[in-house]
């Protein structure tokens, strides 16, 4: 006989997790079936222990950048097993830390890829389970090209494929599943960055988006690797977009390129979302010499 459910959600990431455990506090019963290890992409092996890799890498790229400027950089590398030592004291603890946080707030898990038997009904793991309720929370595998060689990956909305963004969304899901369809998710002045050397970030419109919505802008951009921020560590890649709405001055989009450009565009996220208008961004006293000390000057 299945086992029945008021909901089971497929998936034990960031977005699964939250609709489960918020349908669960609310009474529900619940469970979940997860084919990898629990916890998800971003926990397992995705955003945390990409940085915790990046971080090594950034490390070594600013003692060689600063060699011949009093650093001495000779014989500086990375020990690979021990820095794969290092990202696995965060990721090792992440499949039985989730079970157990299933466990304890009375959520049934199941291990085993989840294979529809009718619309009410799944197989996983060698059990079968029945729910009036599903949320499919399962991530997505990136696109394989066929390009021999290198393998290169491929994926669509990369922006939006982040662990917040799905937190966010798992939260809109179970408001929705627990008192009728009345939320529809914000994606205004989402921030994203890609973790190269130096970072790409970027938050709200692009030019040609703005655009689109017929929106009257400045684009106000400069090559920063000329300012003291960039000069003092040697950065010789960096510089900025940000697009000021006219009239009013409100900010519509932010891009940056350089060292402490993922934290910098919070900043940004925060007055996008906010409606906050240029001027108004320009009158914190920010902390000298920082980063953020820069933003007057790029709106």
């Amino acid at each position: 006989m299945p086992e029945r459910f008021d909901l089971v959600v497929v998936g034990t990431g960031a977005a699964a997790s939250t609709v489960a455990f918020a349908c669960r506090k609310a009474g529900w019963s619940v469970a979940v079936a997860e084919a990898r290890p629990f916890g998800g992409t971003c926990a397992n092996r995705g955003c945390d222990p990409k940085k915790v890799l990046v971080g090594a890498a950034e490390a070594l790229d600013f003692a060689r950048r600063m060699g011949p400027h009093g650093v001495a950089a000779e014989g500086l590398r990375i020990d690979w097993p021990a820095l794969m030592r290092f990202k696995r004291s965060f990721t090792d603890p992440v499949p039985e830390n989730t079970e157990r946080s299933f466990a304890a707030a009375g959520i049934a898990a199941f291990h085993g890829t989840a294979r529809f038997l009718d619309p009410q009904t799944i197989a996983a793991g060698g059990a079968t389970l029945r729910a009036e309720h599903w949320v499919i929370a399962a991530g997505a595998a990136p696109a394989r090209l066929g390009i021999p060689g290198e393998e290169l990956l491929i994926t669509s909305d990369q922006f939006l494929e982040m662990a917040p963004v799905a937190g966010y969304e798992g939260r809109i899901v179970a408001a929705n599943l627990l008192a009728g369809n009345h939320q529809k998710p914000n994606y205004l002045g989402c921030a994203s960055t890609v973790f190269s050397i130096p970072p790409l970030a970027s938050a709200g419109l692009t030019e040609e988006a703005a655009r689109r919505q017929g929106l009257q802008f400045d684009v106000r951009q400069d090559d920063t690797t000329g300012w003291y921020a960039s000069r003092r560590i040697a950065e010789e890649c960096s510089g900025y977009k940000v697009l000021v709405e006219r009239p009013g001055g409100r900010i519509l989009g932010a891009h940056i390129l350089g060292d402490g450009a993922e934290e910098l565009i919070n900043v940004f996220a925060l007055a996008i979302r906010g409606g906050h208008t240029a001027q108004q961004v320009k009158e914190p006293l920010y902390a000298y010499p920082t980063h953020g000390s820069n933003i007057q000057y790029m709106v």
